[in-house]
């Protein structure tokens, strides 16, 4: 295995699901215990894929990726992401932390994937 194909995103390494915005995080009506499961949910992409991309596969590049005049670092990035407080920080809207065209990608592949199922 040659060190590029480390750097490769195994099929098992995320899923859908990780991307999943869990509004139930942010329910004053369920117990703190629910609130906190959905929090750790919400966190699963930034902890696995932003820290995956900033750290390793954009490494030397992140400015291909990342709005990296407004996001200096990687606590940042995932900070931003994760936020509470925030209004970019549900749904597809937590994805800003990446520049336009790559946001554009993903969301342009995420309704051709909705309407192929």
């Amino acid at each position: 295995m040659t060190s590029s194909e480390d750097k490769r995103l195994g099929t098992y390494f995320v899923r859908a699901t990780d991307l999943e915005y869990h509004e139930e995080a942010d329910n004053n009506d369920l117990s703190e215990k629910e609130q906190i499961q959905a929090r750790l949910l919400n966190y699963r992409f930034a902890e696995k894929v932003l820290k995956y991309l900033w750290d390793d596969a954009f490494k030397f590049s992140r400015e291909d990726i990342f709005k990296n005049t407004i996001y200096k670092s990687l606590e940042e990035v995932v900070n931003h992401f994760n936020s509470r407080s925030s209004a970019k920080a549900t749904g597809n809207d937590r994805l800003d932390v990446f520049k336009e065209e790559i946001i554009d990608a993903f969301l342009t592949q995420d309704l051709i994937d909705s309407t192929v199922e």
